[in-house]
């Protein structure tokens, strides 16, 4: 039986390397997709929850699958375009799901091993869900930070694995990663240190793994990009696909296994 910790751990592995390398590929072909994009469409990847700061480059989700299938059988064709009334303007470049982005089998595999700390829980239905985020603040930007749990419920079953394959540290003051353990509410463990706290430069290129089924509560505290500001700048969605160098940018690849969506439209 797999006997890995119940508690949120950072890691920083040769596995976690290449698993960050195979997504940066990942990103750099959706960033070729997108390009050829409208604005106006690039704009409903927007992610409004996160001031605007967050653009999706792609996201998806499985049926219900048993966490044993995930951690050894989970393929390409299992992860499926969402639909809120409608198709969802931010899936992962539908033409390439089956080709480029076919290695997102693997690394959702690395990610149930990690997620599920024992066997117990190999016989849970679960829905996989993938997104891909990169997340900009422009010069003397301020990123306002957020702290929830992937299920708002707190009796929700999740877990889930973030990974980090680029966060431009030397461009913000602040923006610390943060991890609780306690079951409390939101409101309670906010009055308190947190458990866990890694600087940016930590999580650059690492991956967070908050264990299932205990849906942890985390967060990102507020930072400032330092940088000056240029009297030129034009904000459009497309700075995202190709942030200028004194943009903070972080790239946040988040893969969940839960019973229930955690998506947010």
């Amino acid at each position: 039986m797999k006997t890995a910790s119940a508690h949120p751990a950072l890691l920083s592995t040769v596995r976690v390397d290449e698993i960050n390398e195979t997504l940066r590929h990942m990103y750099a072909v959706a960033t070729e997709h997108l390009a050829a994009s409208a604005d106006a469409d690039l704009a409903q990847r927007l992610r409004g929850y996160d001031n605007n700061q967050r653009l999706t480059f792609g996201r998806a989700q499985s049926q219900h699958l048993t966490a044993a299938y995930v951690k050894t059988e989970f393929g390409p064709s299992d992860l499926h375009q969402l639909d809120f009334n409608g198709p969802d303007p931010s899936f992962f470049p539908a033409s390439d799901l089956r080709n480029e982005f076919a290695p997102l089998a693997d690394v959702v595999r690395f990610c149930a091993q990690e997620i599920l700390v024992d066997d117990s829980h190999d016989g849970d239905e679960v829905l996989v869900t993938a997104f891909l985020h990169r997340v900009l603040v422009r010069p003397q930007g301020e990123y306002v930070g957020f702290f929830h749990r992937d299920l708002a419920e707190r009796e929700g079953r999740i877990g889930t694995v973030v990974l980090y394959p680029e966060v431009r540290y030397a461009r913000i003051q602040g923006a610390e990663l943060v991890a609780f353990t306690g079951n409390e509410s939101l409101h309670t463990l906010s009055d308190r240190e947190p458990d866990y706290v890694f600087s940016t430069s930590e999580y650059h290129n690492s991956a967070l793994v908050l264990p299932y089924p205990h849906n942890f509560a985390h967060g990102v505290r507020p930072g400032v990009n330092p940088m000056p500001t240029r009297p030129s700048w034009t904000s459009t969605p497309r700075e995202f696909l190709e942030p200028p160098s004194d943009a903070f940018i972080k790239e946040v690849a988040i893969f969940t296994l839960s019973n229930v969506s955690p998506v947010e439209q």
